[in-house]
């Protein structure tokens, strides 16, 4: 089934959607909701009143759900979460759904496109859509825009990001297996992919594989991308691989556009050994600098993992010069193992989440840029999550209006918590 460029009405409308709504009255550390089991949930993303995300498990087929979960209008009740969309409802459908972008308007309410790991036509993974109902309180239609069949992609364990700066919908993302490299048995070693919407109503989606990934030093198994642009407001795609490059750790890149041709590059070869977290990778701060973090390295002794930053050269042609901002383990209980990247706060400063240390089952914190040029970061741990068999290990985090933080924990049981600083 084709989704309908109509569907998308209000599309350009997306400026002022990203706003989340705090809670007035409520600091500290809040839990929204509560899964009652492990059920893998993935990043947020939000606008207006609600909070939407997805999980890679659950539901009532057992193969993971999108769903919202919408701000109390007195403060202190407890926020409504709806369930959009179970996978496996329909034939063909993808599975283990991984996170959902916003990327348009019908009826006031967002139009939200995603990836499944899995499932499918071909059992490679989708691209999907999640159209809002015309009436309140209707059904939300779920659409399957591309099936992933290998030679053009396998295995997105990405979300997707958003492009309507030209003024046309285009949605990009990574697969981890598939593309050029997956000929005679071989899996693949990636690709970074475009979908488009079709010319006419009712035509199809367009899935273009804008690199393919393979042995060298150019890097394999790429994860999430993040959106800039250059010259002109032409794209750029910037992103990290889990292994291959230089020192077969991994590389970080950029995929530019120009005249219609896409130019990869590595911008900095990770050291070996380091493996990257995920889901959401790459951060672009102000300036072009990209921020992200590096999760224990598995044979250096005393490694809990890192913050980075990787700033532009300031002439064409120079290299990007890597900076760690701050290497975990420097203070008693400040966190080990960060996940799920950073995000940037009003103020500069950056805000992420560890798997571990704190009081044993990891932290929130954020760092603090220095007063001066130069100087170090300044780490505080905002919250530390127990360990007593109850509450789990945060993976993801985003930032909303007045700095309030909303994230997700994945193992044991599975929660949405908010925490305003």
């Amino acid at each position: 089934m084709n989704l309908k460029r109509s569907s998308c009405a209000g599309i350009l409308g997306l400026a002022a959607a990203t706003a989340l709504l705090a809670q007035p009255g409520h600091r500290g550390y809040n839990q929204i909701y509560n899964f009652d089991a492990a059920v893998g949930p993935t990043a947020l993303t939000g606008t207006g009143n609600s909070l939407y995300g997805a999980t890679q498990t659950g539901g009532t087929q057992g193969r993971g759900s999108v769903y919202a979960l919408t701000l109390p209008a007195t403060a202190g009740d407890p926020w409504t979460y709806t369930t959009l969309y179970d996978f496996g409802t329909n034939p063909s459908d993808g599975y283990a759904p991984m996170g959902v972008a916003i990327g348009g308007f019908s009826g006031g309410l967002p139009v939200l496109y995603g990836t499944t790991e899995g499932g499918g036509k071909f059992g490679k993974g989708t691209v999907f859509a999640l159209v809002p109902p015309q009436t309140p309180g209707g059904t939300w239609s779920e659409f399957r825009l591309h099936d992933f069949h290998g030679t053009d992609g396998d295995n997105p364990l990405a979300p997707l990001v958003v492009d309507l700066k030209s003024g046309t919908l285009v949605l990009y993302g990574t697969t981890v297996a598939g593309g050029a490299s997956a000929v005679n048995g071989n899996d693949g070693s990636g690709t970074i992919f475009s979908v488009t919407p079709p010319t006419t109503p009712g035509g199809t989606w367009t899935e273009s594989v804008l690199y393919s990934f393979g042995p060298g030093t150019a890097g394999q198994l790429p994860n999430h991308v993040a959106l800039g642009h250059g010259p002109g407001g032409a794209p750029v795609l910037y992103g990290f691989t889990v292994i291959g490059g230089a020192n077969a750790g991994g590389v970080v890149y950029s995929l530019a556009e120009a005249g219609g041709t896409w130019t990869y590059n590595v911008i900095y070869n990770l050291p070996p050994s380091t493996v990257i977290s995920a889901p959401t990778g790459l951060t672009i701060g102000n300036g072009g600098v990209l921020y992200g973090t590096a999760a224990a390295a598995f044979d250096v002794a005393d490694s809990a993992g890192l913050v980075y930053s990787l700033t532009p050269p300031t002439s064409e042609g120079g290299s990007w010069t890597a900076n760690t901002l701050y290497a975990f383990g420097a203070a008693v209980n400040d966190g080990s193992d960060p996940q799920g990247g950073v995000v940037v706060g009003s103020n500069g400063s950056l805000y992420g989440v560890t798997s571990g240390g704190g009081l044993g089952d990891g932290t929130v914190y954020s760092l603090t840029p220095p007063a001066s040029p130069g100087g170090a970061w300044t780490e505080d741990v905002i919250y530390s999550f127990p360990f007593n068999g109850e509450t789990s290990a945060p993976t993801s985090l985003v930032v909303g209006p007045h700095g309030v933080l909303y994230g997700t924990t994945q193992y044991g049981v599975s929660t949405v918590f908010a925490i305003e600083p």
